[in-house]
């Protein structure tokens, strides 16, 4: 049994469920896919947010780290609030 603790731009959510998994690969892939799902469904918040799945074994070790930070920048000139961008507006 392996336990899927989130922090969500460090507010901590503990797994008390738990999940079967057949050993450490199988809870790093676990913990590697919930990622992207916290993702799509917690952006876009902001400018930044970060997304942390600590895996902790029944015992209570922790055993695995993911980590999946999203970091958007405005170029020069491209300041929020100026509408879409034009087709010319590509990268550079």
């Amino acid at each position: 049994m392996f336990f899927f603790d989130v922090y969500d731009n460090g507010r901590l959510s503990t797994d008390d469920h738990g999940v079967e998994c057949s050993g450490l690969a199988e809870a790093r892939d676990q913990a590697v896919a919930l990622l992207p799902d916290l993702a799509r469904d917690e952006l876009p918040d902001g400018d930044t947010h970060s997304f942390v799945c600590e895996v902790r074994r029944a015992d209570g070790m922790r055993c695995y780290r993911a980590t999946l930070t999203f970091n958007g920048i405005w170029h020069p000139g491209g300041e929020a609030g100026d509408g879409p961008a034009s087709a010319s507006d590509g990268p550079g």
